[in-house]
């Protein structure tokens, strides 16, 4: 997992962590088995070793609402 965290560095990703709890930003990095994930001015780090899954995100920004006629 960390290889290809590391193929990702830079990127916009998703990272899911089990349990439906799923964390989005840029990789900042990967160093000592912790992933640094950025999200505008937070950071959060995260154990490679509690990654279940990873994607790349998709750019498009939708909004939860209704769609006018």
């Amino acid at each position: 997992m960390e290889e290809i965290l590391k193929k990702f560095e830079g990127s916009r990703i998703d990272v899911n962590c089990a349990n439906g709890v799923w964390f989005r930003g840029e990789n900042a990095g990967v160093e000592d088995g912790v992933l640094k994930l950025r999200d505008e001015d937070k950071v959060v780090y995260i154990a490679i070793k509690r990654i279940v899954a990873v994607s790349e995100t998709g750019e498009s920004n939708t909004r939860p609402g209704f769609v006018g006629k």
